[in-house]
């Protein structure tokens, strides 16, 4: 479990060395995706963020299109928790008439 929050302690620090180089460079607030302005809300709650909400949610929205054609996708298991499933596809033949 320590290992885990190191981690994510690590992956924060980076990208709060990333979001300082960009205020450096006046790119900060500027989403890296569409080039449009990050809303100021959203900075607020995650000031290391590089894209917008839209791009940010058109990406997850991908990432999960891909996952589920792949045959990737997290499903609840009995505890409640997401854990990572893999699908098999198999194809469906049906009659016309």
């Amino acid at each position: 479990m320590l290992a885990v929050v190191e981690n994510a302690t690590e992956t924060e620090i980076r990208e709060i060395r990333v979001a300082l180089q960009r205020i450096e460079t006046y790119e900060y607030g500027e989403c890296t995706v569409c080039h449009k302005p990050i809303a100021k809300s959203r900075l607020a709650a995650v000031p290391w963020a590089t894209i917008c909400i839209v791009c940010g949610t058109r990406a997850k929205r991908n990432h999960a299109e891909n996952n589920v054609a792949s045959g990737n996708y997290l499903a609840p298991n009995h505890s409640g928790r997401n854990e990572p499933r893999h699908i098999e596809h198999t194809s469906v033949k049906t009659k016309l008439r």
